[in-house]
C-alpha cells in the first residue's frame, strides 16, 4: 500500500510539473533538428486594459536543447492575450535577450523556412517562426546585442479578449514591449467635413433663435 501510494505521488507530481500553463498557445511542434514539443506557451505577454503589457514565462516549456526553462536559449513559442478593449494590430519587443547574448529576434534558419537574418533588416520576408494567424516580422533591430528587437504584425488583428501565438528565436525574459491598438469596437469615426457642417448648423439654430427672441420681446 505504501509504494503504491508513493507511485500515485510520484505520477501526480510528474503531471503538475508538465501541465500547461498558458492555454494561448496550443500543444505544437517546432523543427530546429531536434523537433521540439511545446504543450504551452514559452513567454506569454498580456496587454492590459491600459495598454501596459506584463510578460509570463512557463519554466516547464523545453528548448532545442533539451532543457527546460526560460533561461536555457533557443527557440520559443510566444503568446499574446488582448485584454486591451481593442483589437491589437502589432507588437513591438526592444532590447530582449537571454543571458547566452541570444537576440530574440535572432532567426537562425529554424522551422519550416531555412532564413537566417543580419540586423538591422527592415523587412525579412518570410521567417518559419510565423504562427497561424497571419503573423509577419518586420523592423528587426539590434539595442543590446544582434536582432534583440523587431515588430509583429496580425493580420487579422486581435479581437478583444482573443490570442494568438507566434515562434521568436529565444523567449520573452526582458525588454520592453509596445503595443499598437486599433480603434474601439464601438467607435464610429466622424467624416472630417461633418465637423464644420455640425458648426455650421448650431450657429443658425442659435441665431435663429435669439431673433425668435428679438421679435417677441
Amino acid at each position: 500500500m505504501r509504494l503504491m501510494l508513493m507511485t500515485f505521488v510520484v505520477c501526480a507530481g510528474a503531471a503538475i510539473s508538465n501541465a500547461q500553463l498558458y492555454t494561448q498557445c496550443p500543444a505544437t511542434t517546432f523543427d530546429h533538428g531536434p523537433v521540439i514539443t511545446f504543450s504551452g506557451c514559452s513567454s506569454l505577454i498580456t496587454v492590459n486594459g491600459n495598454g501596459s503589457t506584463t510578460v509570463a514565462n512557463d519554466p516547464g516549456q523545453p528548448t532545442n536543447q533539451g532543457v527546460v526553462g526560460p533561461q536555457n536559449v533557443n527557440d520559443a513559442v510566444i503568446g499574446v492575450q488582448n485584454n486591451s478593449g481593442r483589437p491589437l494590430t502589432s507588437i513591438t519587443i526592444t532590447g530582449a535577450s537571454t543571458p547566452d547574448g541570444g537576440g530574440t529576434f535572432a532567426f537562425d534558419a529554424s522551422g519550416s523556412v531555412s532564413l537566417t537574418v543580419s540586423c538591422p533588416v527592415a523587412n525579412p520576408g518570410v521567417t518559419g517562426y510565423e504562427g497561424t494567424a497571419g503573423e509577419t516580422f518586420v523592423n528587426l533591430t539590434s539595442t543590446n546585442v544582434p536582432c534583440d528587437g523587431g515588430t509583429v504584425n496580425f493580420s487579422p488583428a486581435i479581437q478583444p479578449g482573443g490570442s494568438a501565438y507566434f515562434f521568436l528565436e529565444r523567449p520573452v525574459i526582458n525588454g520592453t514591449i509596445s503595443v499598437t491598438p486599433g480603434n474601439p469596437i464601438n467607435a464610429t469615426p466622424v467624416p472630417a467635413g461633418s465637423i464644420g457642417v455640425l458648426l455650421g448648423a448650431a450657429f443658425i439654430f442659435v441665431y435663429g433663435m435669439r431673433l425668435r427672441f428679438a421679435r417677441t420681446s
